[in-house]
């Protein structure tokens, strides 16, 4: 980990999958969420937070296997 708790990592994944991900988020758009919760229900957002990309940064930087869920 750099040491302000925080690493950049360039070209993890492509712009139009960072692209559609802005669009499902962005306000105003037709595919806006209801809120800023219950994120994980929506697929591209679940399928973003299990992708073996992010996965394999998260154990390189904990040393274990983490998984995202869906906090209540």
């Amino acid at each position: 980990m750099d040491y302000d708790g925080y690493r950049i990592i360039e070209s993890v994944f492509e712009p139009g999958e960072c692209d559609r991900l802005i669009e499902i988020l962005t306000p105003g758009s037709a595919k806006r969420l209801a809120g800023i919760r219950n994120l994980m229900s929506n697929a591209a957002v679940l399928d973003f937070a299990r992708d073996s990309r992010l996965i394999d940064i998260t154990e390189a930087v904990s040393g274990k296997r983490l998984i995202p869920f869906k906090a209540t």
